[in-house]
């Protein structure tokens, strides 16, 4: 089969007159093609923003100059560009502003049952996996052990399996590692690029250890509240139908009672 002919070159005058005959089309066109690309932008925002907020963000990095990497570090006067001095540099500067966690617990009197008897004497139901894996957000980004919450949402007999590993991993009181670590990444804040004090670390951590933590604050809670240890009257947070406005409102009354009574001191900061 003999070889296509090439075709034949453009002549350079031409290209000239094109690009002449472009610009000028341009410029009579300069106030349509500056709305047709506002309502452009504001449709495609629209429909991104919601219900995903973050492809509206993404499209929104696309306008910047920015892409988002760290390309170097400055570090008392020394320029770092590798991999490994940028990732030490910036976990030496999470480390030193993170807050030590006491090691011991608090002694305060406890009554009731302890949460271990309450994580082993009812075991947990499948129904209870399922229900938190169908709330779980498909938007999130995965962690170390790579399992995306779009899977864990859309695969409802994984709730048999991953049922069992919670109570075996609560009986055993071990944790996988994949479920224990988690992936950091540096978020720049505001200023200078350059300085590792203008990022802030976001960590990433297993979608199926976040499931259950879930699973577990509901068997803790519903045996808490069977066993009448928490109630709205000790404690306004974490529970259902007790929030900030009702700690208020008792506040209030607590105040107003008070302050009738004429032989009690009321103190209102």
């Amino acid at each position: 089969m003999a070889p296509l002919p090439s075709p034949p070159p453009i002549k350079k005058s031409c290209i000239r007159t094109y690009k002449e005959l472009l610009a000028r089309w341009r410029e009579e066109h300069h106030e349509e093609l500056i709305l047709a690309k506002l309502r452009y932008e504001a449709k495609r925002a629209e429909l991104q923003a919601n219900p995903n907020p973050k492809k509206f963000y993404n499209y929104a990095k696309t306008s910047t100059k920015s892409n988002g990497s760290v390309d170097c570090l400055e570090v008392n006067g020394q320029l770092l560009t590798s991999n490994y001095d940028k990732t030490t540099a910036l976990d030496d500067f999470f480390s030193s502003v993170m807050v030590k966690e006491p090691t011991g617990l608090p002694h305060f009197t406890y009554r009731g049952p302890a949460p271990n008897e309450c994580l082993y004497s009812t075991p947990i139901r499948k129904d209870t996996v399922l229900k938190y894996m169908m709330e779980l957000d498909s938007h999130k980004a995965v962690g170390p052990d790579g399992i995306h919450p779009m899977v864990l949402k859309n695969v409802g007999r994984f709730c048999k399996p991953l049922r069992i590993l919670f109570e075996h991993s609560i009986q055993r009181g071990i944790l996988p590692s994949d479920w224990r670590d988690a992936n950091i990444y540096a978020l720049h804040k505001k200023g200078s690029r350059k300085f590792p004090n203008n990022y802030r670390p976001v960590s990433l951590t297993s979608q199926v250890v976040k499931l259950m933590e879930m699973v577990i604050l509901e068997q803790l809670l519903e045996c808490w509240n069977q066993n009448n240890i928490f109630t709205c009257e000790q404690h306004h947070g974490f529970q259902s139908r007790c929030f900030c406005l009702t700690n208020l409102l008792e506040s209030l009354n607590d105040c107003s009672v008070t302050y009738d009574q004429p032989h009690i001191g009321t103190n209102i900061i």
